[in-house]
C-alpha cells in the first residue's frame, strides 16, 4: 500500500507532494480555505450527508487555488498580496494537470477522514450536532431515621 493517494498512478510525485505541503503549510491558504472546508465537512458527517466524492471535488478546489498561489509565488515572484488575483499565466496547469491535482485532492480528503475518525475535529462540531452529556437522576441515598441515629450518641 501506498504511503500518498499519488503513488502509483505514473504522476510526478515530487509535484504532487511539494504542492500538499505547500497546501498544508501556508497559512492563508489554512485560515481563509482549509479551515472553512473542514468545518463544512465536519458539520455534513455530524448531520450524516457526508460524501466522500464530493469532499474530494470540494478538497481540488482548494488544491487548485493551492496552485495556482504555489505559481503565482514561486514562478513569476509575486509578493503574498497578490496571490488571489483572476489573471494568471496559463502555466500553472501544465505545473500542475489536473490528474496530479485530483490525486492531492484525494489525499487532503484521505487524511481529513483518518483525523476526524481519531477525533481531531471535534471542536469543530456545531452545538446543534455535539452529543449532550446524558443526564443523570440524581438517586437519593436511603437515610437513617432519626430515631436510630440518636440512639446511636
Amino acid at each position: 500500500m501506498s504511503d500518498y493517494a499519488w503513488e502509483g498512478k505514473g504522476l510526478d510525485e515530487h509535484a504532487a507532494k511539494e504542492l500538499f505541503l505547500w497546501i498544508e503549510n501556508d497559512g492563508d491558504m489554512y485560515r481563509q480555505q482549509y479551515t472553512p472546508i473542514i468545518k463544512n465537512l465536519v458539520a455534513k458527517k455530524a448531520r450524516g450527508v457526508y460524501r466522500s466524492d464530493l469532499a474530494a471535488k470540494l478538497f481540488g478546489y482548494l488544491a487548485e487555488n493551492g496552485a495556482k498561489k504555489y505559481y503565482r509565488e514561486m514562478e513569476q515572484g509575486l509578493p503574498t498580496e497578490y496571490t488571489f488575483v483572476r489573471n494568471v499565466s496559463p502555466e500553472w496547469s501544465r505545473m500542475f494537470p489536473k490528474k496530479l491535482r485530483d490525486a492531492v485532492a484525494e489525499e487532503l480528503r484521505d487524511r481529513f477522514e483518518a483525523e476526524y475518525e481519531l477525533g481531531n475535529y471535534d471542536s469543530y462540531i456545531p452545538k446543534k450536532y455535539q452529543n449532550k452529556p446524558i443526564k443523570r437522576k440524581a438517586t437519593k441515598k436511603k437515610s437513617t431515621p432519626r430515631s436510630s441515629v440518636r440512639g446511636l450518641r
